[in-house]
């Protein structure tokens, strides 16, 4: 039998708690992630992977400003290199382009899974950070040709994404 493999996006408190232990256990126990820097208290929008019922991986994208900030995207040992995460990356990119289509979307990506990202069209940006004992790069998701034509004009805008920006066209 074929396994069933179905997301939601988490709007009980028991599937949160399902979120919160694929968590755990990918981040605190394999990586060592210290449960204060892990279960920072933020909630986003949360998405839930399920093969034949059970759930095996989750991710979270978070708004702060224009900036929607892809985080927690984890999948149980096991159940990795079969597509789930990218799966899951696809159910939340098109929440966040329905629900806030201007925004940026950005993640903090570990190095080992730079590529991960990259096959779904992210691009790193600056130079690699340590956060939780973990090297870091920063990447984007390239935005729309009129949406990155808006952030250029922004002022505000950091040296670091515009380069980014301005590379991609």
């Amino acid at each position: 039998m074929k396994d069933q493999w179905r997301i939601i996006k988490v709007e009980s408190q028991e599937d949160y708690q399902c979120c919160l232990a694929i968590r755990k256990k990918v981040f605190i126990e394999e990586q060592a992630v210290p449960a204060s820097r892990e279960v920072d208290g933020l909630h986003g929008e949360n998405f839930l992977l399920f093969v034949n019922d059970e759930p095996v991986a989750t991710g979270r994208y978070c708004m702060e400003g224009n900036l929607a900030k892809y985080e927690r995207v984890a999948v149980l040992e096991e159940f990795r290199g079969r597509g789930m995460g990218q799966a899951i990356m696809g159910h939340m990119e098109a929440d966040q382009k329905k629900l806030h289509p201007d925004a940026l979307a950005s993640t903090l990506a570990q190095v080992p899974v730079v590529e991960f990202y990259q096959k779904a069209g992210w691009i790193a940006i600056g130079p690699v950070v340590m956060d939780s004992g973990i090297e870091h790069r920063m990447m984007i998701k390239l935005p729309s040709e009129e949406i990155k034509q808006r952030m250029l004009a922004d002022p505000d805008l950091s040296e670091e994404m515009r380069k980014a920006l301005e590379k991609s066209t």
